[in-house]
């Protein structure tokens, strides 16, 4: 067994980087485990390091003795090395009992890494991708999961559905169950208190939600029942429907909405609507002369008459 000192050189910026190893092998192709240094060698690339040996011993106490000589606290806060922490330590940070300087270490790793990682768009690429593909093997794992506790699931119900399969309760046993059931189920102790069924076309999907929240997911278009086949044609009828219900909703709104504006403009001191329009619609005069045609009975026949006299005609027809 040989223990070695070693150098690493980066041969575009001249860092270093010191360690010790224990190996059967001298040229073994070790090429360090440092974690600024191993973040560095991604970034250039290997093949842009070179390894030095410096010292071979043959015991770990000399090896660790000389790793604490080269790698000294000055050594370490030099810009021109890959060291993060004083050598000597046999590389676990288990045998440091400082815990101030092993979390100020490990402190110090973190930023270099991240600042290096920042500083190339390639390193960021990198991470991304590496990241995004650990997420979508997660996800696949987490999928296939599903699927095998839902066919041990259904494997179980149907396990438990032909438990009793040919049997029958006595007429004992019956009475036995209805007098424990009694009163049970009634009220706030029924498991169904308070919801409702709902279902989505597009979805094709049901589910029970509390009575309360039913307004909030029809705004979302799901529909008051339970479906359990989703008929495409049926589907289609009731889109359709639901269409048109919209519609008229929404007619009804505008309507509304037009017939109050007018009003306002009614009792207001504008002359002329193309000033109330000017300074209190959030719409164009045009869009509200056409609502006002459709909604406001005799308002075109009227209008012809002009604008001026628009006021006075209407304000006298309704007083």
């Amino acid at each position: 067994m040989f223990y070695t000192i070693y150098k690493i050189t980066n041969k575009i910026n001249n860092k270093i980087y010191i360690g010790c190893h224990k190996t059967k092998k001298i040229d073994d192709n070790y090429m360090g485990s440092g974690k600024y240094l191993k973040s560095a060698q991604e970034k250039y690339g290997i093949e842009n390091f070179e390894k030095e040996i410096l010292e071979i011993f043959d015991n770990s106490e000399s090896m660790f003795e000389m790793e604490a000589k080269l790698v000294n606290p000055e050594f370490v806060e030099r810009d021109d090395t890959y060291n993060l922490k004083e050598g000597g330590y046999g590389g676990f940070d288990f045998l440091n009992r400082d815990y101030e300087k092993m979390v100020e270490r490990n402190k110090k790793a973190g930023n270099a890494t991240n600042l290096m990682v920042l500083n190339d768009p390639e390193m960021v690429k990198k991470r991304k991708e590496t990241a995004s593909i650990v997420g979508r093997n997660h996800l696949k794992k987490f999928h296939q999961k599903r699927k095998e506790d839902e066919h041990i699931d259904k494997k179980f119900r149907e396990h438990c559905s032909n438990i009793f399969k040919g049997k029958n309760h006595t007429d004992e046993s019956k009475q036995k169950i209805s007098i424990a059931k009694k009163g049970k189920y009634s009220g706030k102790g029924n498991p169904s208190y308070g919801t409702i069924w709902i279902h989505n076309l597009d979805l094709k999907e049901s589910k029970k939600i509390k009575k309360e929240d039913f307004s909030e997911w029809v705004s979302v278009g799901w529909l008051k029942g339970r479906k359990i086949k989703f008929d495409l044609e049926e589907i289609k009828i009731v889109k359709q429907s639901v269409k048109i219900n919209q519609r008229l909703e929404n007619e009804m709104i505008l309507k509304d909405e037009t017939l109050q504006l007018f009003d306002a403009y009614l009792k207001s001191n504008y002359i002329s609507l193309n000033e109330f329009s000017k300074n209190e619609l959030t719409f164009s005069l045009v869009t509200f002369t056409k609502r006002l045609k459709k909604f406001v009975h005799e308002y075109e026949k009227y209008s012809k008459q002009g604008f001026k006299n628009l006021k006075e005609i209407f304000k006298q027809k309704l007083g």
